[in-house]
């Protein structure tokens, strides 16, 4: 056996591609978390860092992540240890995860901790330009894809606010010769509506410039999926980290996406938190009651609610007639209910069919739900992102709704 000393040092250095990568899918979306640089590395033990007392939270969650790489490769001796491998593990298992398995409420500042202990900073993607273009319609759904250039090839990707990272199909991946790092691949399990099969692989890559109309954004790291595991059969998954470089105003009457220079929030507008990535809104009420969080995704076809909002407010939910309900880790059963009536701050929505799921997913978010197309299509929607946080994603934003043409005067107070 591999002593701890036998074992070279450069073996230790963590890919930038894997480095605290973690996804989390909604509908037909996934979040990733930006990878760290390749500068990132953990310190052998015996090293000049690792021989100073860990006097500070940070410094005890690096040491924590040290002691679980060194269990872990001297358990493999042959062949020689997946390094990438056993770093991304403990990364999950030390860092993110309860001994559950299940996503810790403080994963990102745990992570936050560990980019203060190696004086690591997450490298942020650079912007420019802007976009006036048409969208493409899904077919028999409201959802919609966008016309995007990756490294100057064209391809299809869905747009979505629920999705933290863009994903890429791991077809175009290899087609465009990128490099991927693997996760684990039970990871995406907790993370997707829908039951996971194990074996689905899931890769990180750090992509080419990613272009919609005239509007660049370089830097963006992302998901690599089966093509069997992308919704619609598209090339990918335009995400908030391509999208919330810029204003972003969508007219789903007119199928028309605008990406604009960057202004600030709007204070009067829909306020949205950051949330894992995405966007949250406090400020939803239902049948008079809340407010409650939930997540704004225009990558989900339908509003869902979590089972346990659905027994607080008492809903009548159909338990005769299951939906299939499809998400990246396939299909599961929701129920149906009806909504007497939602807001959105000023805008209401009366007699509103939703979804029902008893999902892990909306526990990881903290949500209560998942307001979607059904209603986001009613309206103009201009959405508007405040800076990034120390992981690299947008912590505040507004969003202001505007009625389309032709819209019932009751949908808004």
């Amino acid at each position: 056996m591999k002593t701890w000393t036998e074992i070279p040092s450069r073996l230790w250095r963590f890919s930038g591609r894997v480095a605290y990568s973690w996804c989390v899918a909604i509908s037909v979306g996934i979040l990733l978390s930006p990878p760290l640089p390749a500068a990132f590395s953990f310190p052998l033990k015996g090293s000049a860092y690792s021989g100073l007392i860990a006097q500070t939270a940070s410094d005890n969650l690096l040491a924590q992540v040290q002691d679980c790489i060194q269990k872990q490769s001297v358990k493999e001796t042959s062949p020689p240890p997946d390094t990438q491998a056993i770093a991304t593990e403990c990364m999950f298992s030390v860092v993110m995860l309860n001994p559950d398995g299940s996503v810790r409420p403080d994963a990102r500042e745990r992570v936050a901790e560990l980019l203060k202990a190696t004086g690591v900073k997450v490298p942020r993607p650079t912007s420019t330009g802007q976009a006036n273009i048409t969208l493409l319609q899904v077919p028999k759904q409201p959802i919609f894809a966008v016309p995007v250039r990756v490294g100057g090839q064209p391809f299809s990707f869905i747009l979505d606010t629920g999705t933290g990272n863009s994903v890429i199909d791991r077809q175009v991946a290899k087609r465009l010769r990128l490099q991927g790092s693997g996760l684990p691949p039970q990871m995406l399990g907790n993370f997707v509506f829908g039951q996971q099969k194990p074996d689905n692989e899931v890769k990180v890559y750090s992509l080419p410039p990613l272009r919609v109309g005239k509007a660049q954004v370089n830097g963006l790291f992302g998901v690599g999926l089966s093509t069997e595991m992308l919704p619609f059969r598209t090339g990918g998954i335009l995400g908030l980290n391509f999208l919330s470089q810029f204003d972003m105003v969508l007219n789903p009457q007119t199928k028309r996406l605008s990406l604009l220079n960057a202004s600030k929030p709007i204070p009067t507008d829909i306020p949205l938190k950051g949330r894992f990535g995405v966007m949250i809104t406090p400020n939803v009420s239902i049948n008079d009651q809340g407010p409650f969080s939930f997540l704004v995704d225009t990558g989900a076809a339908m509003t869902i609610l979590s089972d346990r909002l659905a027994e607080k407010l008492a809903l009548v939910v159909d338990t005769k007639d299951d939906v299939q309900f499809g998400g990246l880790g396939g299909h599961e059963k929701a129920r149906q209910a009806q909504l007497e009536m939602l807001k959105i701050q000023s805008h209401q929505i009366p007699n509103l069919k939703v979804l029902v799921l008893n999902s892990k997913l909306l526990q990881t978010l903290g949500v209560d739900g998942v307001i979607g197309q059904d209603i986001l299509n009613r309206y103009i929607q201009h959405w508007r992102f405040g800076r990034s946080g120390p992981l690299g994603d947008p912590q505040s934003g507004s969003l202001n709704l505007a009625p389309v043409k032709g819209q019932k005067k009751q949908s808004q107070i």
